[in-house]
């Protein structure tokens, strides 16, 4: 867990994110039906994975803390860096109506 990239990059998360929320973004827009891969992706990426890794995360800063006495400020700039993808993967969901529904 120590040299997992995932929870130990800053950027790993939310370039990931970006790398979902954006062809969802543009396959929505140009009414394309094929934004259905990207839809699920995100929905199991945005509402799964990201939740879970940022509890870890907040776990780690909490941990940190409490073991060395020092807090460790960089997931908020991860956090920062996440808002963005969600946004846009909300704003393509809500504002086009694109999602898939049963």
């Amino acid at each position: 867990m120590k040299d997992d990239p995932l929870l130990n990059s800053v950027y790993a998360l939310p370039l990931i994110s970006f790398l979902i929320a954006l062809p969802y973004f543009l396959l929505c827009l140009a009414g394309s039906l094929w934004f259905g891969l990207p839809y699920y992706f995100g929905l199991f990426w945005f509402v799964v994975v990201c939740p879970v890794v940022v509890l870890i995360w907040i776990g780690k800063a909490i941990y940190t803390k409490i073991k060395t006495g020092r807090f460790d400020y960089s997931f908020f700039k991860s956090l920062l860096l996440l808002m963005p993808p969600f946004i846009l993967y909300a704003f393509t969901l809500i504002r086009y109506g694109c999602a898939i529904s049963v």
